[in-house]
């Protein structure tokens, strides 16, 4: 039987009161133990909405006072190696929130620390968990379409063009690095569970809304490990407000499959027939269940074969930083595979 895991959440913003707290309090195999924000006020309104006991403002306190198995990281990148750092000491299972990290070298170094340390590192990458990208893994493997050759996602969004640009996350608006970092690096995820692992990347990009500081306009050309190619075609300046959403086509040998994030049915095209599958209906906060989910199971298994681990994430992180770099360049950016770089000293 389960062990009942004591989970602290760090960061009580709104991707945490909107996924991982609600995914947490359905986990049977979970305790919400605690929450910390630096915020405190704002981890007192997360509690009280949970039934959460235990309120911190600062992490090391969180650890020092709480009997933990798991902590789950819900900041920013720049905070989350020195987080990681605290949590690895204590020997605590993490799940971190993407991106994983600012820069390659901290995203390597936070890898370091836990391999180091001997601790679980997950990565919260959600979109593997949605039923269209999971579909469409599901049926490239059996065979559906024969060897996928390519494949193009086009999604489109709006933010204000003036501040708060989001109501939910305002901080948008003063990232330098915009729509590749918060919202591509979810299709190179999910792109790289179909394809392996991303070896070049193509990329232009734009800012259109003067709001912004960052890009909200990208295209994105990947070739992964076995020549496979994918498009990836993002505005978050679209003026189309009614049926914003993504879009995913993958063509094969055999025929072609095609899914939008608000069907509920995926679409096949072959040479000599069509057919349509139905798509489970699932909103996007419940693929924190999933994800966690399989968290749990994979501890209580006594594995850390994540789907999102730390180190296999860090092709992911390395392909969006080779996204910025051509984008500056307009230049083909070799992915080199990366590696755990040295642990900083404590």
């Amino acid at each position: 039987m389960s062990k009942t895991y004591r989970v602290g959440v760090i960061g009580c913003g709104y991707i945490a009161q909107r996924s991982h707290l609600p995914a947490w309090h359905d986990e049977p195999r979970v305790s919400l133990a605690a929450v910390c924000d630096a915020n405190r006020a704002q981890a007192e309104l997360a509690a009280q909405h949970f039934n959460i006991d235990n309120v911190y403002g600062d992490a090391g306190e969180m650890f020092d006072a709480e009997q933990l198995d798991v902590v789950d990281i819900a900041t920013r990148p720049d905070s989350h190696l020195p987080l990681v750092q605290k949590a690895a000491e204590r020997g605590l299972a993490i799940l971190c929130q993407k991106p994983l990290a600012d820069s390659m070298e901290q995203a390597q170094q936070l890898v370091c620390i836990a391999e180091q340390h001997d601790v679980p590192l997950m990565v919260t990458d959600n979109w593997r968990w949605l039923p269209m990208y999971r579909s469409a893994r599901h049926y490239i493997e059996q065979g559906q379409i024969g060897r996928p050759y390519t494949a193009r996602i086009l999604a489109s969004a709006m933010l204000r063009r003036e501040n708060p640009v989001s109501s939910t996350q305002p901080y948008f608006a003063e990232m330098p690095r915009l729509v590749i970092f918060e919202m591509c690096i979810h299709w190179i995820d999910c792109l790289r569970a179909m394809f392996g692992n991303v070896r070049q990347v193509f990329a232009q990009t734009r800012r259109v809304n003067p709001a912004l500081a960052g890009e909200d306009l990208a295209r994105l050309m990947l070739t992964f490990d076995d020549g496979a190619t994918a498009l990836i075609d993002v505005s978050w300046a679209c003026p189309d407000v009614i049926s914003p959403g993504e879009a995913l086509r993958v063509e094969g040998e055999r025929g072609a499959l095609s899914v939008h994030n608000k069907s509920q049915k995926i679409f096949f095209n072959r040479f000599d027939s069509r057919m349509a599958e139905p798509l489970p209906i699932l909103p996007q906060a419940d693929s924190f269940c999933l994800l966690h989910s399989h968290f749990i199971e994979q501890l209580d298994a006594g594995c850390r074969d994540f789907v999102t681990s730390g180190r296999d994430n860090l092709n992911t992180l390395a392909a969006v930083f080779a996204a910025y770099q051509s984008a500056e360049t307009n230049q083909t950016v070799d992915v080199p595979t990366p590696v755990a770089a040295d642990a900083p000293p404590s």
